[in-house]
C-alpha cells in the first residue's frame, strides 16, 4: 500500500514538473513550429487543475501513510476545504485505530488514541470510537464489580463453614 500510495505520488509530480507537451509544442501541421522551453523559462506555467488534484493526492497518501504532519502541511497549502478534509481522513484513521484497540481489549491503547483523535475535527467515526471504549469500560467496570461479589461470596461462606465446623467440633468435645 506504502509502495503503491508513493508511486502515484511520484507519477503525479513528474505529470506537474513536465506539464502536457504534446498539446504545447504541437502545431496545426505536426511539426514543431515553436521553440522548446528551457527549464527556467518563466512563462511556462503548470495547469492548475492537475496541480492540486496531485497534491490533495500527496496529502491523501501521506495521511494514508501515517505522517499526519506532512499531510496537513500539503493540504494547508490547498485551502481549508482541503485541509479539513485531510484532518477528517486522519481523525477517521485514527478512531479506526482505536476500535480495533478496543475489539482487541485493549484500552490504554484506545485510550491514547483517541486522546490522539482530540486533535482533529470530531467525525461519525471518532463518535463511534468514543461510544465503543465507553462501552468497554462499563464492561470492564462490571466484570470487576461481579468478581468482587464473588470474593466477598466466597469469604462468607468461607466463614460461615469455619464457624460451622468450630461448632461441631465444640458440641464433640462437649460431648452433646
Amino acid at each position: 500500500m506504502k509502495r503503491a500510495t508513493l508511486a502515484i505520488s511520484a507519477i503525479a509530480c513528474l505529470l506537474i514538473s513536465c506539464g502536457d507537451e504534446r498539446g504545447e509544442n504541437a502545431s496545426p501541421s505536426g511539426t514543431s513550429a515553436a521553440p522548446e522551453r528551457s527549464v527556467t523559462d518563466t512563462t511556462a506555467q503548470p495547469r492548475p487543475a492537475r496541480r492540486t488534484t496531485a497534491s490533495i493526492a500527496v496529502a491523501r497518501g501521506a495521511a494514508d501513510a501515517g505522517r499526519y504532519r506532512r499531510a496537513i502541511t500539503v493540504a494547508r497549502r490547498l485551502g481549508p476545504a482541503s485541509e479539513r478534509e485531510i484532518r477528517e481522513r486522519i481523525a477517521n484513521r485514527v478512531a479506526r485505530g482505536a476500535l480495533a484497540a478496543v475489539r482487541s481489549q485493549s484500552l490504554n491503547e484506545a485510550r491514547a488514541r483517541l486522546r490522539q483523535a482530540d486533535r482533529y475535527p470530531s467525525t461519525d467515526l471518532t463518535r463511534e470510537s468514543r461510544i465503543a471504549y465507553a462501552d468497554a469500560q462499563a464492561r470492564v467496570a462490571q466484570r470487576a464489580r461481579d468478581l468482587q461479589a464473588q470474593v466477598q461470596q466466597r469469604i462468607r461462606r468461607q466463614g460461615l463453614e469455619a464457624r460451622r465446623a468450630r461448632a461441631q467440633r465444640a458440641m464433640e468435645s462437649s460431648g452433646l
